[in-house]
């Protein structure tokens, strides 16, 4: 699992980032389109915590949180958490 911050508004540029084991990492950039799509529907999970209906809250979470995972995935090459 690995853990992304996507803070203010991101950024679409390569860089690198530190792995697990220590070593430097090349990560390709990420569209802006899909980092932007992405970040608000993190701001929409953390909305949808404030729902008094339960089953309401449940199933934005499940919709929105499919396409966070796969826009994660399809960025990471593997299962990722956003915080946002």
């Amino acid at each position: 699992m690995e853990l992304l911050y996507l803070g203010g508004e991101g950024s679409d540029a390569p860089h690198w980032v530190i792995g697990p084991d220590g070593v430097p990492v090349w990560v390709d950039g990420w569209g802006v389109e899909s980092l932007n799509d992405v970040r608000i529907a993190v701001a929409i999970l953390n909305l949808s915590l404030q729902f008094k209906n339960p089953t309401l809250s449940k199933t934005v979470g499940e919709h929105v949180g499919r396409f966070v995972q796969h826009e994660l995935a399809a960025f990471t090459g593997r299962n990722a958490i956003a915080l946002g």
